[in-house]
């Protein structure tokens, strides 16, 4: 969704048996303009979609709570990942969901 317009910029069905999570970079194939931040609920806190949005669009920001059993990375102290970087802190564990913004 562009949050600006509200309009739709890319979507997909799946059954309910699809980790949705595996719908993500299908997803921002179907933007051409520039990504500012990919947000979605706490069902996405999963090291794939980070990697995947990292992947092909490397400027976005990554919006996602984390799961209450969530824990920095291995490397947050010396090299931390985007994930590290949550502004609400570690609240939260990885898990798959259906993704609701990306912010053009």
């Amino acid at each position: 969704m562009d949050a600006d317009i509200g309009r739709i910029v890319a979507c997909t069905l799946t059954m309910s048996d699809v980790d949705y999570a595996s719908q993500v970079g299908p997803l921002l194939d179907q933007v051409a303009d520039p990504i500012a931040s990919f947000s979605a609920n706490g069902a996405y806190d999963q090291d794939g979609i980070y990697r995947e949005v990292a992947a092909r669009r490397p400027d976005a920001a990554v919006i996602v709570p984390p799961r209450s059993t969530a824990v920095p990375s291995a490397t947050a102290e010396t090299a931390p990942i985007q994930w590290d970087q949550h502004p609400w802190g570690h609240c939260g564990a990885r898990a798959s969901g259906l993704a609701e913004v990306l912010e053009l």
